[in-house]
């Protein structure tokens, strides 16, 4: 009876949202599955509760010009059918963000379950890494690779996105420690997160996650000494680490050194630059970075990675952006993070930034830090957790917080 009730409320949203974050674990198939649920249970509850968009008008003129500007762009794209796959993809997430955003609002229980599967969820995974760091194989068979590092990959297998995937949820577990002042339960989760990202030699995602958890501590902790030391104590740990261990060195400190001035990611980041040049407007189109990058023209950037300069994509969000959907895109992206910049600046001007707001600036900073390397933002896997950020972001921004989880 209380199935039927639930169903009748929801329509099973908010039951397939809490599947959200497993599917991150299993990957591209889960995910996409979960998205096409979620799509026909929003629409089944747009037919039957005529107030489920009840205020959110400027998400739909935002639906407005996105849809036009993926519009404009697979008709100027350089391969249509692909920009179109993936025009797809992006408005299936706006989808998932849209019901983020309505189960947040209207239930109290969703938000306490949504928060506890994550942190089920997430600490399952950061267990599961460190028995393959200590025992050189994981719960399921998977066994350290020796690639680049020797990697860790946890129970995400042949795919070495564990560190991302720990970086990019650290802070929704975060969110539910300090709604509970699980203080202590948070520094013990800050450390042994920290530790095994590192651990797992993903540099990007290491030193995201170190400087974000820098600056959450710092706007966190009242007392400037205690600010001072925390800061102090949380690099003296990972300087240790990084000098003791002679992988962790070579990978995190004398290969970047000595390959700071000129990388197969600068290659990456000049050819961005200069399809950007050559499609200004609308951009290559979506997922044509691959495709269009290996055009003999893009032979002649500065580097001596020249003959390097394909990839998937260019290994940063911005030029990603830039270079695939041109002025247009770049102007949407841009618009909606300096609106978000620009809140969380007047909110610690005025002195009025609460400890919501604090875990949520953090989590913009390591999501969107414009200087670093990033997975590609229109990928099944990667592109989720953008969405997700700005589902918390905007719960948060009409105070709702989650005080009440």
């Amino acid at each position: 009876m209380l199935l039927i009730e639930k169903f009748n409320k929801y329509y099973l949203l908010d039951y397939l949202l809490l599947l959200l974050p497993i599917s991150l674990v299993l990957g591209n198939a889960a995910i996409n599955i979960l998205c096409l649920l979620v799509f026909f249970s929003l629409i089944i509850n747009s037919i039957f509760n005529k107030h489920l968009f009840y205020n959110k008008k400027n998400y739909f003129y935002f639906s407005i010009i996105l849809l036009l500007i993926l519009f404009l762009n697979i008709t100027f794209s350089n391969e249509r059918y692909i920009s179109l796959i993936t025009s797809i993809g992006i408005i299936r997430y706006f989808i998932i963000f849209l019901s983020l955003l309505i189960c947040f609002e209207n239930s109290k229980e969703f938000r306490e379950n949504f928060f506890k599967l994550f942190i089920i969820t997430l600490i399952f995974v950061i267990l599961d890494t460190y028995i393959q760091y200590f025992f050189k194989k994981d719960i399921f068979g998977y066994i350290v690779t020796s690639s680049h590092g020797n990697r860790l990959s946890g129970p995400f297998g042949d795919e070495l996105v564990v560190g991302s995937f720990i970086s990019k949820t650290f802070f929704v577990v975060v969110i539910y420690l300090i709604t509970k002042s699980k203080n202590l339960y948070l520094y013990s989760f800050s450390f042994f997160s920290l530790i095994i990202v590192i651990l797992s030699n993903e540099r990007s995602a290491s030193i995201m996650l170190f400087s974000s958890l820098i600056i959450f501590y710092f706007l966190w902790i009242k007392s400037f000494k205690y600010k001072i030391l925390s800061i102090l104590g949380i690099t003296t740990i990972i300087f240790l680490i990084l000098f003791q261990n002679k992988n962790l060195n070579n990978h995190f400190i004398k290969i970047p050194m000595k390959y700071f001035s000129d990388n197969h990611h600068k290659a990456h980041f000049l050819t961005g630059f200069e399809i950007f040049n050559d499609n200004k407007i609308f951009g290559s189109g979506l997922k044509t970075f691959r495709y269009v990058c290996s055009n003999s023209k893009y032979e002649k950037i500065k580097t001596k990675y020249a003959n390097n300069r394909c990839a998937t994509h260019p290994h940063n969000i911005y030029i990603e952006v830039l270079s695939e959907t041109g002025l247009a895109g770049m102007l949407l992206l841009v618009s909606i993070n300096l609106y978000i910049f620009v809140y969380f600046l007047r909110k610690i001007v005025a002195r009025q930034i609460n400890d919501y707001d604090k875990v949520i600036f953090a989590y913009f900073f390591l999501l969107f830090f414009p200087l670093q390397t990033t997975g590609s933002l229109f990928s099944t896997w990667n592109g989720i957790f953008y969405w997700i950020f700005y589902a918390f972001f905007f719960t948060n921004k009409k105070k709702l917080t989650f005080k009440s989880i």
